[in-house]
C-alpha cells in the first residue's frame, strides 16, 4: 500500500526514552519512525491475532491428533439412541 492510500492516524503517547529508542531502532532499520511503528504494530497484530484463530502441536501432539482423527469412533449411548430411532427426516 503505498503512503497517499493510507488515510487513517493511530496516535500513539509514549514516554520521551520510549520515543527515543523507537526512533533509534527506526533509523537502525532505514525506516521512517511512522513506517517502522506501523510495520512493527501489525506484526504484533498479526502474532496476537494467530493465536487465537491457530491450534500449535508439537510433532508428538500431532501425531497422537492424527491418529485420533483415525481412530473408530467409540460407541456411546448417545449414538445408540440416534442410530436406533426412527428417522425423522425422510428424503422423497
Amino acid at each position: 500500500m503505498t503512503a497517499s492510500a493510507r488515510e487513517s492516524r493511530l496516535f500513539v503517547r509514549t514516554d520521551r526514552s520510549e520515543k527515543q529508542r523507537i526512533e533509534l531502532a527506526a533509523r537502525l532499520a532505514r525506516q521512517t519512525v511512522s513506517d517502522f511503528v506501523r510495520v512493527a504494530v501489525e506484526d504484533r497484530a498479526e502474532d496476537v491475532i494467530a493465536t487465537q484463530f491457530q491450534t500449535r502441536l508439537s510433532a508428538d501432539d500431532f501425531s497422537a491428533f492424527h491418529a485420533a482423527l483415525d481412530a473408530p469412533d467409540e460407541p456411546n449411548e448417545a449414538r445408540r439412541r440416534i442410530t436406533d430411532s426412527e428417522p425423522r427426516f425422510i428424503q422423497k
